[in-house]
């Protein structure tokens, strides 16, 4: 059992340098994109500041041969909580930076089809939430299935956060898709710097932190507007947080001979 735990203790190590070398990348692609550059980097560097010291705490223990043999089990929980605390910040931080410059060919989807098939097996809500779907059958809209995937994952996990108890409803017309719940909902004030990176919905609803990057939204608005469409949040609706993404062109999607 011990060896195992050494064996276990070299993978993590492993796991680090292979994160490191992510990072790494990760921040040369930032110092290449100048749109929030400052703003990304400190908020990356902030947020990895306290799992890195916490790692480098617990394996310099190891070497040095302060832990107990017992405590090796907890140890290396620890240390993978921490692995994937940055292995997520750095896969938000890459997708926010792709979410940018994002352009895929559009495709004729079949609404109600592509979210039973793509996107509702991903979304897990609490046992008093109730989960439904209100998409016309014959509903068919253009739209890059890699971009709608994302936009409409972070809204629905957005809702699951901060709903307990209640609903959660996707519905859709020939004019618009809405993602709404019965949550703690979100302050009228913050309709617009929810969208900013590195704002999490948290502070909009008055709730201790509960996780994330404060990207998600600003992902979803980046990858709607690259299809031509905007996404924004309903400041008319009361029982929660409901957003509506557009499907009427703005004519700001970016086209690529």
């Amino acid at each position: 059992n011990y060896r195992d735990n050494i064996i276990d203790i070299t993978t993590i190590h492993r796991s680090i340098d292979e994160l490191s070398s992510r990072l790494q990348k990760t921040i040369y692609k930032l110092q290449k994109h100048n749109q929030n550059l400052n703003s990304v980097i400190k908020s990356l560097s902030h947020d990895i500041k306290t799992p890195l010291s916490i790692m480098q705490g617990y394996l310099e223990e190891l070497e040095d041969g302060l832990v107990d043999k017992s405590d090796l089990p907890k140890v290396i929980e620890i240390l993978k909580k921490e692995i994937y605390y940055i292995d997520e910040i750095s896969s938000d931080v890459i997708c926010y930076i792709q979410s940018q410059d994002f352009f895929e060919k559009k495709e004729t989807l079949h609404l109600k089809s592509f979210l039973h098939d793509e996107v509702c097996p991903l979304i897990k809500v609490e046992k008093e939430v109730k989960f439904k779907c209100e998409i016309p059958e014959t509903l068919v809209i253009e739209f890059s299935t890699i971009a709608l995937k994302k936009i409409l994952i972070n809204l629905l996990h957005n809702a699951t956060k901060f709903t307990k108890v209640g609903m959660i409803s996707v519905k859709a017309d020939e004019n618009r898709i809405m993602v709404e719940d019965t949550g703690l909902g979100i302050e009228i004030n913050s309709a617009e710097t929810i969208f900013n990176p590195f704002v999490s919905l948290d502070e909009s609803r008055n709730r201790k932190k509960s996780g994330g990057f404060g990207l998600g939204l600003s992902i979803a608005r980046n990858l709607a507007q690259s299809n031509g469409y905007e996404l924004f949040l309903d400041t008319e609706y009361h029982d929660g947080a409901r957003f509506i993404l557009s499907l009427h062109s703005t004519g700001m999607v970016v086209s690529k001979a």
